[in-house]
């Protein structure tokens, strides 16, 4: 075993002690198994109840960033929202204020301001939530 390789399965041998969660040990436990080389991606994914594509996930992972990066969680931050910050407060004023007629002039005017169409139902969503935010501030 080399230098490098030695030194991974120390830091692996460490993080393990640290591993808190249940996905974070088999993390671990894959890499650790896959820096020793005693057996197959395929065998080393079986054994641990995982995909070999998540194994080299997790390899990628590891050679890219580490420990560290290992066992993180990247989450999604779901889709942009299509109204935010001042776009947000001036459709919000104009719903205060009474000026959309349904979900047609609504609709226009996401459109004149972000160049996005939003669907009847997703424009009701943002009319639905805007209003109970301002009913909520009213109480």
């Amino acid at each position: 075993m080399d230098e490098d390789t030695q030194n991974d399965l120390e830091a692996i041998s460490a993080a393990y002690a640290v591993a808190n969660a249940p996905w974070q040990r088999v993390r671990v436990s894959v890499v650790e198994q896959f820096l020793r080389n005693d057996l197959s991606a395929d065998q080393i994914a079986v054994m641990h109840g995982v995909s070999r594509r998540s194994l080299f996930n997790y390899w990628s992972r590891f050679c890219g960033g580490g420990v560290a990066q290992l066992l993180a969680r990247g989450r999604s931050t779901g889709r942009p929202r299509v109204l935010q910050g001042v776009r947000f407060a001036e459709f919000e004023a104009k719903v205060r204020r009474g000026s959309f007629d349904g979900t047609a002039a609504a609709q226009e005017w996401i459109f004149r301001r972000t160049g996005k169409h939003l669907t009847k139902r997703g424009v009701l969503k943002l009319l639905t939530k805007t209003r109970d935010k301002l009913s909520m501030e009213s109480k």
